[in-house]
C-alpha cells in the first residue's frame, strides 16, 4: 500500500508536472507527498563550512521551493531540503522515511550527456528500494 510519496525536484517545469502527478496519485491513496529539493553546492558538505552557512544555504534553497510549488501549507506537502549528490540523497531520504513510492523527472537532456553523464533519475531507478516512477517531459 503506498502511503508516503516522495517528489524529488530540481526546481525544473518537468518537477512541477512529477509534483502534480503525485498529489493526483496522493489524494484517493490518503498517501502523503515528501517533496525533496537538494542542492549540490560541494560547500554545503565540506567539513570546515559552518553551521550558519549550512543554515542559510538551506533557508534560501526552502524559499526558492515555496516560491515554486507554493507555500508548504498550501500545497499539503511536507519539504525537505538537503545538500549533497542527488541521486544519493534522494535514496537516503526514501531509505530514512520509510517512501513507498518515488516519482521523479526525466529531464530532456541528450542521449548523449546522458551517456556521458548520466542522469539522476537513472541512477535512482537502480539503487532505491522504493518503485520509482519517472515521468516523461511532454
Amino acid at each position: 500500500m503506498v502511503k508516503k510519496i516522495l517528489v524529488p525536484t530540481d526546481l525544473s517545469d518537468i518537477t512541477k508536472k512529477s509534483f502534480q502527478w503525485a498529489k493526483e496519485l496522493a489524494g484517493p491513496l490518503k498517501a502523503s507527498v515528501v517533496v525533496l529539493c537538494v542542492s549540490d553546492d560541494v560547500t554545503l558538505n565540506m567539513q570546515t563550512t559552518s553551521q550558519e552557512f549550512r543554515d542559510v544555504a538551506e533557508k534560501k534553497l526552502r524559499a526558492k521551493l515555496e516560491q515554486f510549488l507554493g507555500p508548504e501549507s498550501e500545497t499539503g506537502a511536507e519539504y525537505v531540503v538537503r545538500g549533497g549528490a542527488a541521486a544519493q540523497e534522494i535514496v537516503k531520504l526514501a531509505d530514512e522515511m520509510q517512501i513507498d513510492l518515488i516519482v521523479i523527472g526525466k529531464t530532456g537532456r541528450s542521449a548523449i550527456a546522458d551517456a556521458l553523464l548520466g542522469s539522476v533519475a537513472e541512477r535512482v531507478i537502480h539503487t532505491a528500494r522504493a518503485p520509482v516512477v519517472l515521468i516523461h517531459p511532454a
